[in-house]
């Protein structure tokens, strides 16, 4: 279907006619009539179309590697992270035993041999 002038082809693209005119500087199919950037403008609904499908996958393409890549960097920092907190987990763990061994120690200050604790 022929689109003529930039209202027509804001409509099939449902879009506003300064939205229109940035795609058709983006590489959007559009034909001046004459020469000159005031003549009037007209498109075909295919050719758009088509413009339309090749953006909308090389979008997904160039978005579809910026998800990998992102991916990546967050399996890294989740591996950095886990490490991090078994290696604090297991610094607490010594650090618990060692004061309970000390409170043991602690509560059976003083006492005669035959009335410690036994636990």
């Amino acid at each position: 279907m022929l689109l003529q002038g930039w209202k027509e082809i804001a409509q099939y693209l449902r879009c506003g006619v300064r939205t229109a005119q940035r795609w058709a500087q983006q590489g959007m199919p559009t034909r001046r009539i004459s020469i000159g950037p005031r003549s009037p403008v007209i498109a075909y609904s295919q050719e758009i179309d088509q413009w339309i499908k090749h953006e909308l996958a090389e979008s997904r393409r160039g978005r579809g590697t910026e998800l990998i890549r992102r991916s990546r960097e967050l399996r890294a920092e989740l591996r950095k992270t886990r490490q991090t907190f078994h290696q604090e987990s297991d610094l607490l763990k010594r650090q618990l035993a060692a004061l309970r061994a000390r409170a043991g120690n602690q509560s059976n200050f003083g006492k005669p041999e035959g009335k410690k604790n036994r636990d």
